[in-house]
């Protein structure tokens, strides 16, 4: 197992133990890192995309990791199931937003929304799976 999908299994279960404990923000926190783990385990292992290559390219293009690999998702993706594509652009930055506003800005978030996220992240980390076996 590569060490980014043993993080991404783990934040999960973060997200879940804290949801339980009350603590909505720092599950939100960890539901969406597991899907960015995922994906990371998606270029580099499914897809064999180099650490180094994707490192290289992300500077040049001047983006950052999650949006860099978001964006590699996407081309790959939307060959392989247009459907997918859309549900996960659309889905990827409502996620991040819930994310933002977890880690940055003055406002606690409910259970309801901590729930909201953890099952984001379970389906749109089950489309990875089922798109790139």
């Amino acid at each position: 197992m590569s060490a980014y999908l043993d993080k991404s299994k783990k934040n999960l279960s973060a997200s879940e133990l804290l949801l339980n404990k009350t603590l909505p923000d720092a599950s939100i926190h960890c539901s969406y890192y597991a899907v960015v783990q995922q994906m990371l385990h998606v270029l580099f292992i499914k897809l064999k995309i180099s650490q180094q290559q994707f490192d290289a390219d992300k500077r040049n293009n001047n983006d950052g990791t999650h949006g860099y690999a978001g964006k590699l998702i996407g081309i790959d993706l939307i060959k392989r199931n247009r459907a997918d594509y859309k549900w996960f652009q659309r889905e990827m930055p409502a996620l991040k937003k819930q994310r933002e506003i977890a880690d940055y800005q003055d406002k606690n978030m409910t259970p309801d929304e901590a729930v909201s996220a953890l099952s984001k992240s379970n389906a749109l980390i089950n489309l990875l799976k089922e798109n790139f076996k």
